[in-house]
């Protein structure tokens, strides 16, 4: 029904978006102050030009792939991916979370020799 088709869309639209304020503060927590507005712009520039740009040419050569052989329901196949590819990022973000605290700490000593200012 529609009305299931639009709570399932809020639902996957919450989780996909979900993940990038936690991610952008690990990245910053991860980065040495002097650093945190290069790391902040390269990974902006990494998720518009992967996820702008890489993103729909992929979905579409997926969707001409399957085309053959699945015809007018290649389309409902492709988006299935989405989530797939959701769940696997959980997975990394899952395995990346394992170490971020030692990682965090790594991050915040001083190095030797520099002058922090803060």
């Amino acid at each position: 029904s529609l009305q299931a088709a639009t709570w399932c869309a809020i639902g996957f639209t919450l989780i996909a978006g979900g993940h990038h304020p936690v991610a952008m503060a690990t990245y910053a927590s991860l980065s040495p102050p002097r650093l945190r507005g290069s790391v902040a712009a390269v990974v902006y520039l990494v998720v518009t030009l992967a996820g702008g740009a890489g993103a729909p040419f992929v979905f579409g050569l997926v969707n001409d792939a399957l085309s053959a052989r699945h015809a007018e329901q290649a389309v409902r196949y492709t988006l299935l991916l989405a989530p797939v590819l959701l769940a696997v990022a959980a997975v990394f973000f899952h395995i990346a979370a394992r170490t971020v605290d030692e990682d965090t700490a790594t991050a915040e000593r001083p190095e030797p020799g520099r002058t922090q200012f803060l």
